[in-house]
């Protein structure tokens, strides 16, 4: 019997391998929140309702686009988020929040990671190329370069138990050989504590300058969902329209809704077109019989 492969982990896989598990992670998410049939794709949206439902950074105000955010409008869906605000967990730690322990759902007991601590509750992952690493600077003596912490005044933050001043790792951006990686965003109701006065509006700044930018290029964006995460029929037709009329700042239309539409159509014009067809045999018959009648059969 043939060994069994062992399984890459993340850090083992190269790029392609890499793309090809996060391609997996996608479709079984957005195929997951289809199942709903509360996806914002399966709804017709005016441009207004699609602009201001574009997932974003809640610290930032930055909008998420094309995959990522279809992803993360497929975690409204599944988990019944009302308000499109993510963030990541260091941010998240930033505004004063803390990720939340995740429970059995039957139990309620908290669940355990395989290194035996507390599990936080799960996120979504986004995928993104990354050309550089924070590492921490070096001094000429091959130390760790380090800076004592200031508050918001400029002021000094002394430790309390030792009485000193505090202090942290000076890093700098160290250039890499591009590759993929993963950040995992999660929804601002998914921290206790986080400060709300620290959740930015939804800034469309970014999003109306490239539409303007758009209406001058050559050449016509295309989304293809089929190609990209081998997705196909209504989903894809769908997932490519909403991104579509995000990015360029339309009406969206439920494609699948329209083709049922149509359907029906069809089957009215059917109906009507054997109705018709039953009338006329009907008129024949009675002709014929007449005829029949009229020579003496």
């Amino acid at each position: 019997m043939a060994k069994e492969q062992e399984r890459k982990s993340w850090e083992q896989m190269n790029n392609a391998e890499k793309k090809e598990s996060f391609d997996k992670y996608a479709k079984f998410k957005l195929f997951e929140a289809h199942k709903t049939t509360k996806a914002d794709w399966q709804k017709d949206m005016s441009k207004k309702e699609v602009d201001n439902t574009i997932p974003y950074n809640a610290l930032t105000g930055r909008t998420y686009s094309r995959e990522t955010s279809m992803l993360l409008r497929a975690e409204m869906a599944i988990k019944g988020y009302n308000k499109a605000q993510f963030v990541t967990m260091e941010q998240g730690n930033a505004m004063g929040g803390v990720l939340k322990l995740k429970h059995d759902e039957q139990t309620g007991e908290i669940l355990k990671t395989k290194n035996g601590k507390d599990a936080r509750v799960d996120g979504v992952k986004m995928l993104y190329i990354a050309n550089y690493e924070m590492r921490p600077k070096i001094d000429k003596d091959g130390k760790e370069v380090t800076a004592v912490v200031k508050d918001k005044d400029g002021n000094i933050k002394i430790d309390e138990n030792t009485k000193k001043p505090l202090t942290y790792v000076v890093k700098e951006k160290i250039p890499i050989e591009p590759r993929l990686e993963t950040r995992t965003l999660y929804h601002v109701s998914q921290f206790d504590g986080l400060d709300e006065s620290k959740v930015k509006d939804r800034d469309l700044t970014a999003v109306h300058n490239y539409r303007e930018t758009a209406k001058s290029q050559a050449y016509e964006v295309k989304v293809d969902y089929g190609k990209t995460l081998g997705i196909s029929g209504n989903l894809e037709k769908q997932l490519n329209n909403l991104t579509l009329a995000q990015i360029k700042g339309v009406d969206y239309f439920n494609p699948a809704k329209r083709l049922d539409m149509s359907k029906e159509e069809n089957k009215t014009i059917s109906k009507e077109e054997d109705k018709a067809k039953g009338k006329k045999s009907t008129k024949k018959k009675t002709k014929e019989k007449d005829n029949s009648l009229d020579q003496g059969r």
